[in-house]
């Protein structure tokens, strides 16, 4: 089965309501918010066992998602 990346991303807008990064963020966030209530882990670890590239950019996630909430 092929879909070009133009065809997923449309397609996958239009059922989720965003993009595929927001959503695979927002999935990336709230394990991390999970974690982050469930052990005593530092934030690297965190941030590579939530699928995050740094601690550096889960704290700017958790910044902009507390702004927003």
């Amino acid at each position: 089965f092929h879909m070009s990346a133009k065809y997923f991303s449309v397609f996958f807008k239009r059922y989720f309501a965003q993009g595929f990064a927001a959503y695979l963020t927002a999935l990336r966030l709230e394990r991390a918010k999970q974690l982050l209530a469930e052990t005593d882990a530092g934030l690297d670890v965190i941030a590579q066992a939530a699928g995050l590239s740094s601690a550096n950019y889960l704290i700017c996630l958790l910044y902009t998602s507390d702004a927003a909430d």
